[in-house]
């Protein structure tokens, strides 16, 4: 029976990065996308505020030969005074990339298609399998670790369909460029994707936050260790830079599995 994992990188992420008086790093991601004949760069709103409070600062994404300037429209609301991004729960702004910065892109990014997107759907849950939720919560990721791996060690055909269901129903994803995983080496930037797996959450856990399951989406991680494709642990970087990066849910696609977006990442709570 075929496991859930994937073999290639989500290759619509793309890092941002911020050059401003002569510095240069990682500020956050984004998520490139094609529709209505257009190429759209998706990230946070305080991604660029960064780039406003720079003043004579370039955001940048990586070209074939170096990095290019992000050119095109873009749409961004403004912090009004008094008012600070904590108190946007959207935190959401776009580019409408122009020919020059499509040209100039990075061949191994691919913008996903419109079947690849989907904004309108409840991911609430309410569920209340134990043993489930600590698998995509890690409050015990020995445990669920070595759980995983045996069902499918032992071809447990029932209990791996079973699973898989559940994890395609409440396993969310969030994915982009850590700030820990940005490495410069003699001029040379480098950096690489993470993927932050969690569970749904129920509606109480909105109205806590005071957060609209129509506009929010929220997912509880583990604090400790994180399960990589092949189920075994790892020990992720704090998500500090997948601001702007994917939310993704799993699908699935003929015999295998895919993904959709759903969301644009912008705040991580630690507790």
């Amino acid at each position: 029976m075929e496991k859930i994992k994937f073999e290639e990188e989500w290759n619509e992420l793309c890092p941002i990065y911020l050059e401003n008086d002569n510095n240069f790093f990682q500020i956050g991601t984004g998520v490139l996308i094609d529709i209505f004949d257009s190429i759209y760069l998706l990230t946070a709103a305080h991604i660029i505020d960064e780039y406003y409070k720079s003043h004579l600062g370039h955001l940048l994404i990586p070209s074939e030969n170096s990095f290019i300037p992000i050119s095109g429209i873009i749409n961004h609301k403004h912090l009004k005074n008094n008012e600070t991004r904590e108190d946007d729960k959207i935190d959401f702004s776009f580019f409408k990339l122009d020919d020059k910065t499509i040209r100039a892109l990075h061949s191994i990014f691919k913008p996903l298609k419109p079947h690849q997107i989907r904004f309108n759907y409840d991911y609430t849950s309410n569920m209340t399998d134990i043993i489930k939720k600590e698998i995509l919560t890690y409050r015990h990721p020995k445990n669920s670790s070595k759980e995983l791996k045996n069902i499918h060690l032992i071809d447990d055909k029932e209990n791996i369909i079973s699973m898989n269901n559940y994890l395609i129903k409440n396993m969310i994803i969030f994915a982009g460029y850590p700030n820990t995983k940005s490495k410069t080496h003699q001029n040379i930037h480098t950096s690489e994707i993470v993927y932050y797996w969690g569970g749904s959450v129920h509606k109480k856990t909105y109205e806590q936050y005071n957060c609209n399951t129509q506009i929010q989406i929220l997912s509880e991680f583990g604090k400790h260790k994180a399960l990589d494709s092949n189920f075994d642990l790892r020990i992720p970087p704090k998500p500090f830079g997948i601001s702007g990066g994917g939310i993704y849910k799993i699908i699935r696609k003929n015999n295998s599995f895919d993904r959709e977006l759903i969301g644009i990442a912008h705040t991580y709570k630690k507790k």
